[in-house]
């Protein structure tokens, strides 16, 4: 069993890597072609953008502790800086914006498709 399963996992890392590299050449595909959707014969491969923020807490303290306000989101708490902002001046929301990061990522979706499709 232990042969068969470190056999196993050794295959499945192999198959990974080869996902992850044809991953790669789709995306690139895509990118040179404009496409967001590929249609094949037995699936079709849907691009979807994602975003993913998270905050420089360097940042925001160097702005937020002189306002008095860093004990408020002390603990990196996304929800609370979320409720306090709409309540700070425009220029401390500026100088807050800087300390947002905002990472974006493309994710592929692969839909079976259907015989007549």
């Amino acid at each position: 069993m232990i042969a068969e399963y470190a056999k196993l996992k050794e295959e499945i890392a192999e198959k990974e890597k080869e996902l992850k590299q044809l991953a790669g050449e789709i995306q690139q595909y895509l990118n040179e072609s404009g496409l967001e959707r590929l249609f094949g014969d037995t699936a079709i491969i849907t691009r979807k953008i994602q975003e993913r923020t998270s905050l420089d807490m360097e940042k925001l303290r160097a702005v937020l502790e002189p306002e008095g306000l860093w004990q408020e989101v002390l603990i990196p708490d996304q929800k609370r800086l979320k409720e306090l902002f709409p309540t700070l001046s425009e220029d401390l929301q500026e100088k807050i914006k800087e300390g947002i990061i905002i990472k974006k990522f493309a994710m592929l979706s692969l839909t079976k498709r259907k015989p007549g499709d």
